[in-house]
């Protein structure tokens, strides 16, 4: 299993609101049609407020992301077939032109994780 974490930043002189709706009432569908049928799941975040621990005081901070987008995916080549969908052809296109109506592209962070890299905690009972 692979975990794909994407911190997405809203572009300049949109609100957090308006990236919001974007990006669930036109991205999303756009990346239903084409790829999230391989995914295992496909989780967003929004951020609504950032604080510190309690160890270092729960006051606000600052973050420089809108949103965390997180694509569960079965293995690595599920993640290659993702990928060439969005450099290739149309499909990689339409994406991409509609990024540019929402979403600071240059400020995107991707955070990879595969099955070995995940430490499950579970409560005893």
């Amino acid at each position: 299993m692979l975990r794909l974490f994407f911190f997405l930043k809203r572009k300049d002189g949109i609100t957090h609101e308006q990236f919001r709706q974007h990006f669930e009432n036109i991205h999303v569908k756009i990346a239903d049609k084409y790829f999230t049928n391989k995914m295992l799941k496909y989780n967003r975040y929004y951020i609504s407020d950032v604080t510190g621990s309690p160890r270092t005081g729960l006051g606000a901070r600052e973050f420089d992301f809108d949103c965390i987008s997180e694509w569960t995916l079965p293995d690595e080549e599920t993640f290659r077939e993702i990928s060439a969908i969005l450099t290739g052809g149309e499909s990689g296109q339409e994406f991409y032109r509609d990024e540019e109506n929402f979403l600071n592209r240059e400020a995107t962070m991707v955070i990879k994780c595969r099955e070995g890299d995940l430490i499950r905690h579970v409560r005893p009972s």
